[in-house]
């Protein structure tokens, strides 16, 4: 068997486990992709680097996947895998104005309340610890 031929089905399988490529799907992995460099670049001006931010940000994709197969058994169409990609999308496209502040570009008062208003409810960060 070529590398080519097993290329060729780890692509395929990755593409049935994600339920197929669709512009949303294109549109969260570039959103994905340009969060890890916005995250690496928050981490360099910080100096505090956290692997588990780019895990956590690849793992969508493992979420996306897992809630395929559950519409395949549950037969319900791609509601699931709908609803997982939209929510992701809002949540990334958040946390790339949240980056932006972070490593200095001016986002407007307005915007980052909204956005503060948000990831307020992500109150257990697991780089910290609770008592």
């Amino acid at each position: 068997m070529s590398i080519n031929v097993i290329n060729e089905k780890i692509v395929a399988f990755i593409e049935w486990f994600i339920g197929g490529v669709d512009n949303a799907l294109l549109a969260l992995i570039l959103i994905v992709g340009i969060n890890c460099i916005m995250g690496l670049l928050s981490c360099v001006k910080k100096r505090k680097f956290s692997f588990s931010t780019i895990l956590k940000q690849l793992s969508i994709l493992l979420v996306v996947g897992i809630a395929n197969l559950l519409d395949v058994q549950l037969k319900s169409g791609s509601l699931l895998r709908s609803l997982s990609l939209s929510f992701y999308l809002i949540n990334e496209s958040l946390c790339f104005f949240q980056y932006l502040s972070d490593i200095g570009v001016y986002i407007p008062d307005r915007l980052l309340n909204i956005i503060s208003q948000f990831t307020k409810l992500d109150t257990n960060d697991s780089n910290t610890k609770q008592d």
